[in-house]
């Protein structure tokens, strides 16, 4: 059980990680830190549910939308 706690944990601090990228206009950085956390999430997840899965989703959405407003510029 120690195991899945230990991954629960680091998957809790790389998307904190990833949030603060975010917060500090480092959407690429960001968006790779959370493809990780999510592909390491889903192989925890057939073990066990974690909760911190959908903030995670949430975020990468959040970076792919501030990235896509970078590329494009804003839509008028």
């Amino acid at each position: 059980m120690g195991s899945i706690g230990n991954r629960r944990a680091r998957l809790l601090f790389q998307t904190n990680l990833a949030e603060a990228l975010l917060l500090q206009g480092a959407l690429q950085e960001a968006a790779s830190q959370l493809r990780e956390v999510l592909a390491a999430a889903e192989d925890v997840s057939r073990i066990v549910a974690w909760w911190g899965l959908a903030r995670a989703y949430g975020l990468l959405a959040e970076a792919l939308l501030g990235l896509e407003f970078v590329q494009r510029g804003p839509r008028e």
